[in-house]
């Protein structure tokens, strides 16, 4: 019995919260934190190993006045590293609810991802507080998550976090997220997409 109650109110839950994987008819994008934030850490990555090879370029070429901007890339890479590993979420929990991983950004001046409408942000159990504001290409803020969420049913400790826009509309956007762990410090990270 209350295995079809669950399988009942997930069906429900995926007709009710449109993810990524849209339909037709009201299309929303529903992410899950720890994806967008594993998403703009790894791109970030690259782009600091990128730096740290050019770096090491100009160190070999014989410019020793780039060792402290090489030593401090190289701290950064460890720490990004070790934040992406210790993001936790069992993905089993939403594989019935097709809460899919967001692509990966696009390199500037374009993004990938595209939606006609944001959704909300699910929030896992490590995390103690979030805050997300929605920026539109002159960096203006136009929408921001709610400050309250719904916890999900039957799937313990998960909370959807839904979008409230201020005004339509359809461009470049960059969600900016603050997430704050149940220990360690806040850090907030940045997710482009497009609005349609």
């Amino acid at each position: 019995m209350k295995l079809s109650k669950t399988i009942s109110y997930l069906l429900f839950f995926t007709a009710s919260l449109l993810s990524l994987s849209c339909t037709a008819q009201k299309e929303q994008a529903v992410f899950l934190e720890a994806d967008l934030y594993r998403v703009s850490t790894e791109s970030r990555l690259k782009e600091i190993s990128i730096e740290k090879k050019k770096l090491i370029k100009e160190l070999k070429a014989g410019n020793k006045n780039v060792e402290p901007e090489l030593n401090k890339r190289i701290a950064q890479e460890k720490s990004l590293r070790a934040a992406v590993k210790n993001i936790r979420y069992n993905y089993n929990d939403f594989v019935s609810i097709k809460i899919n991983p967001p692509k990966p950004p696009c390199p500037e001046p374009r993004a990938c991802d595209d939606y006609p409408e944001l959704g909300a942000i699910i929030v896992g159990k490590d995390i103690r507080k979030i805050t997300a504001v929605v920026l539109d290409n002159k960096g203006t803020v136009i929408g921001n998550l709610q400050s309250k969420g719904n916890p999900i049913k039957n799937i313990d400790g998960y909370i959807s976090y839904p979008f409230t826009m201020k005004k339509k509309y359809s461009g470049p956007i960059t969600i900016q997220v603050t997430r704050t762990p149940l220990s360690g410090k806040a850090t907030t990270y940045s997710y482009p997409a497009t609005l349609r």
